[in-house]
């Protein structure tokens, strides 16, 4: 039943080779009717039979494609498609959706395995403080040697991890919290308000300069490239960058001053400063990106060094107090 479902939904979709050439055809003049026609395969007949006839009974567009195309392009297509053409709209969905996975990707690559060798690392040793170490002082309390030591050991141990636990509790909390899209906004701001929030500011603000880039390279003018942006439901952080961005501009400031308003890095109000004055915005923005890209794909690299650092230090440490237990009945022995 639930195989059938799937080949029935890849049969309803129009995949994202079927997309790039329908944006392609009309970039090029062909109409939507044109288009659908020299597109068709065998493969997607059936969902270009139903655009059609959903076309030809006086739907829209968007009602047409809702949901029958690629999942990476449904996320920002009907949010565009209200304001932009739908060439353009595939272009942007598109074009967004390669940076978010590349995003996706970095983070996966460079964090993933680290972060769950860090949390079964913490796993294992409060199995091991749990289990281990009673079984270690017990075995000492039989040969009548001091286990005062060891105790102090086992005591500190069982207060860090708990410790730990507790910080990564509320950690997980928070970010849980914070991550819901109604929450994003006020997240971002409380760790901007105490100071914290560095490495998410300048995240969010190579976002949004990609966002920007990417509309300014389709020749839209400024004010509407803002107002795109203000368009992306699923994306509250950059809704809330680009309505400030644009509020400042319509008072009259300068592009550079507009993003001066608090939210963004000031790296890239440097970068949109200097673009202005050699009129070449999408080269200087494609270079503030992939400065920022490198020095994120740099700091994951650290962050996972130093988890890894962390993780095999737990690791390490179970495994001496594991020697103990084994090399403990002989030590005895050779003292008797």
């Amino acid at each position: 039943m639930v195989l059938s479902q799937v080949n029935k939904r890849k049969l309803i979709c129009l995949n994202k080779f079927d997309l790039d050439s329908m944006c392609s055809l009309l970039g090029s003049g062909f109409n939507l009717n044109e288009t659908l026609t020299l597109i068709e395969t065998e493969k997607n007949k059936e969902v270009i039979k139903l655009i059609k006839k959903d076309l030809n009974q006086g739907k829209s567009i968007q009602e047409a494609l809702n949901h029958r195309i690629a999942v990476q392009y449904n996320k920002h297509f009907n949010s565009l498609l209200e304001f932009i053409p739908l060439d353009q709209t595939l272009q942007l969905c598109n074009r967004f959706d390669d940076f978010e996975q590349k995003t996706k990707g970095l983070l996966q690559k460079n964090l993933f395995q680290p972060l769950v060798l860090f949390f079964s690392s913490i796993v294992a040793v409060e199995c091991f403080n749990q289990i281990g170490f009673p079984i270690l002082i017990q075995l000492m309390r039989e040969f009548k040697v001091s286990v005062s030591t060891l105790t102090s050991v086992h005591i500190l141990l069982s207060s860090s991890i708990r410790f730990l636990f507790v910080i990564l509790f509320f950690l997980t909390i928070g970010i849980l919290y914070f991550s819901q899209k109604d929450k994003r906004v006020i997240g971002y701001l409380l760790l901007k308000k105490f100071g914290i929030g560095h490495i998410l500011c300048h995240l969010i603000s190579t976002e949004f300069a990609t966002y920007f880039n990417e509309c300014t390279k389709l020749d839209f003018k400024t004010q509407i490239s803002l107002q795109i942006l203000q368009k992306l439901k699923q994306k509250p952080l950059l809704v809330f960058l680009s309505y400030h961005t644009e509020q400042l501009l319509i008072q009259g400031n300068e592009m550079d001053k507009a993003m001066d308003h608090g939210y963004l890095d000031q790296q890239l109000i440097s970068t949109m400063k200097l673009a202005m004055h050699i009129a070449n915005v999408c080269k200087m923005l494609d270079s503030y990106i992939e400065i920022n890209q490198t020095k994120s794909i740099v700091f994951c690299m650290k962050l996972s060094k130093w988890i890894r650092m962390f993780s095999y230090s737990f690791v390490g440490f179970m495994i001496i107090m594991v020697y103990q237990i084994l090399m403990l009945p002989l030590s005895i022995i050779s003292n008797m």
